[in-house]
């Protein structure tokens, strides 16, 4: 509390520093130079802190994912700058947030994205006559194109 209009403050609490864990007000008794006493009231408002919730998931290599957070207006990512993240192996992510107040999760929500590696597919090529039919073998399936 910065308190004005008088020589000297004597305080509810003790000290011009609060940190209150829930609403309250404090009062502040000013006197000035002639004597006069005044007293003013200085409420201050606790806001709670955001508590960010997240979940991970899976995505094939080369895909990208959208981390999704809840529980606060903005948020920060690490090690990304943005939601949507390219990750070429599994990662965790820690999401903090900050609320319509200002106030910073104290907890960062952590989300990991596993990367599965894509199949190792082959084809096999070959030339043929026109009118003739070519088999298509892929991995171990075979297919029939004419």
């Amino acid at each position: 509390m910065t308190p004005g209009g008088a020589s000297t403050y004597v305080y509810s609490n003790g000290a011009s520093t609060v940190m209150p864990l829930s609403n309250e007000s404090f009062t502040v008794t000013g006197t000035d130079a002639n004597g006069c006493k005044a007293i003013a009231v200085s409420d201050v408002t606790v806001n709670t802190l955001p508590v960010i919730s997240v979940s991970g998931g899976t995505i094939c290599s080369g895909s990208v994912y959208t981390l999704s957070p809840s529980g606060a207006a903005t948020y920060s990512y690490a090690p990304s700058l943005t939601a949507t993240v390219n990750p070429t192996s599994t990662t965790s992510y820690s999401i903090s947030g900050t609320d319509a107040n200002g106030c910073k999760s104290i907890t960062d929500a952590v989300a990991e994205v596993t990367v599965f590696a894509l199949p190792a597919l082959s084809v096999n090529s070959g030339s043929i006559c026109a009118g003739a039919v070519f088999t298509i073998t892929a991995s171990n399936s075979t297919l029939l194109l004419s």
